[in-house]
């Protein structure tokens, strides 16, 4: 088997969006493309918010893994909380 798992780029954000709305709309979720976009690229290009990955398979996205940073008294400081794991 032939896969990665490579930090994603603003170039990403087409792929990475579709594949968010595909997930979403398992359990009919509201999805609007526009801010989604908007809310990747922020995402992506500040570490403040924590870090998306895309599972790179035979030189294909096949899906990403989102990991939020927030702060935690229970766990003594500020974690990685997997948000989204779509594949």
């Amino acid at each position: 088997m032939n896969y990665q798992i490579l930090n994603t780029t603003t170039e990403d954000i087409p792929q990475l969006s579709q594949m968010m709305q595909d997930f979403y709309a398992i359990d009919f979720y509201p999805f609007d493309e526009k801010v989604t976009t908007e809310n990747f690229a922020n995402f992506i290009n500040d570490e403040k918010y924590g870090v998306c990955f895309k599972m790179v398979f035979e030189g294909e996205i096949a899906g990403y893994i989102i990991l939020v940073k927030y702060f935690s008294f229970e766990f003594g400081g500020e974690i990685l909380f997997l948000d989204e794991l779509y594949i």
